[in-house]
């Protein structure tokens, strides 16, 4: 089964939903930043992308964490722009398999 980027939005947004405590019934869209309006962190991306990977079967780089664009200048992307990250890793390693 191929993934979707609807699948990516939708294991993004479930896990964090699962990162939060005081804010679990806030509203998610693209356009959330998890740090300023859901109050997470950086280290929640990496503990986020672990889970990511766990649900969905593919692999984050290790370097990356989907919280940060690394920039220039380094900023906190918003929900959407993790789900479009999240597909463009997923496109990239399908490309690669079937190369």
């Amino acid at each position: 089964m191929s993934l979707t980027k609807q699948d990516i939005r939708d294991c993004v947004v479930e896990s964090v939903r699962e990162m939060l405590t005081d804010n679990a019934n806030t509203p998610i869209t693209d356009q959330t930043d998890p740090v300023v309006h859901l109050g997470l962190d950086s280290l929640d991306g990496v503990l986020i992308a672990a889970t990511i990977c766990d649900k969905l079967k593919f692999n984050i780089p290790t370097n990356l964490n989907p919280f940060v664009d690394d920039g220039p200048p380094p900023r906190v992307r918003c929900v959407g722009e993790i789900v479009t990250c999240l597909f463009q890793i997923l496109v990239r390693q399908q490309e690669k398999s079937h190369a």
